[in-house]
């Protein structure tokens, strides 16, 4: 019978390889590579050099290589690319090469733009006519999302702001951070059917950013309607003092046109 052979570096059975193997498959391939890594590392520059230089020689060759293996394996590269964009990681990666490139974006898409005018235009129309009944299907189920409610609460200010010449904006993540400071509604301290609202009325020279809006219930904010605050807390002692135990009013000044407004801020901050 003969003698039990161990790998050098593992100590696993090779007993079934030849009697002068030392050591097993895995190892040996591990050894090969830690080998490869060193010369790589020792004459980089070389070994790069070369590459390239073989590489604007048969550049064309390498192309014809290249595009005849992606027609042959599209399909499968389509679905890989597909579900490695839906990862939190290329998500993440794509936000930041964004935010770090964002000058050389806007040039480039100013480029196109100044190249091809009305072609953006002209084929939106185009497709939103071949497939208007899929886009309002797909914008009827967005809306239902949570991010979708968030950007309809956020159009619709908008619409409404436009409509009666109200200064200021807000964005949808600036609705996330108001729902967060104010987890409850402002003027009752109920919990449920939460909704934006703008604190002076945009119709009554109220703004539409966030030193303006609270959060109220359905309730708070339909009975308050188009009245001030000083209108509202006239019948409405309680919710006067529920608001200001929330909310402090503030001076400030507008960067653009100078003029002073009341901001609704937090009492948190």
């Amino acid at each position: 019978m003969s003698k039990k052979r161990t790998c050098a570096d593992c100590g696993a059975d090779i007993s079934d390889r030849g009697h002068s193997a030392k050591l097993c498959l895995s190892c040996l391939k591990e050894r090969r590579r830690k080998r490869v890594r060193e010369y790589y590392k020792a004459h980089k520059e070389e070994l790069n050099k070369r590459t390239l230089e073989y590489h604007r020689k048969n550049r064309e060759r390498i192309l014809k290589q290249k595009r005849k293996y992606w027609a042959e394996h599209r399909e499968g590269f389509r679905i890989k690319s597909k579900e490695y964009r839906s990862t939190e990681e290329a998500k993440a990666r794509r936000r930041e090469w964004c935010r770090k490139n964002k000058a050389r974006i806007d040039k480039l898409h100013n480029e196109w733009l100044a190249k091809h005018p009305g072609y953006t235009t002209k084929s939106w129309n185009e497709y939103y006519c071949k497939n208007k009944d899929v886009l309002l299907a797909k914008g009827r189920e967005y809306a239902k999302t949570p991010r979708g409610k968030e950007i309809n609460v956020v159009r619709c200010s908008k619409r409404r702001a436009t409509q009666t010449g109200a200064e200021g904006r807000f964005s949808a993540k600036d609705l996330r951070r108001l729902q967060g400071i104010y987890p409850v509604c402002v003027y009752c301290g109920k919990k449920t059917e939460l909704q934006v609202e703008h604190v002076v009325p945009l119709d009554r020279g109220g703004r539409n950013d966030i030193t303006n809006l609270v959060m109220a219930c359905k309730s708070c904010n339909s009975g308050k309607r188009h009245k001030t605050p000083k209108e509202w807390f006239k019948n409405n002692p309680k919710k006067k003092t529920h608001f200001y135990t929330m909310v402090k009013e503030q001076i400030m000044v507008d960067r653009k046109t100078g003029k002073k407004y009341t901001a609704y801020l937090p009492r948190a901050t």
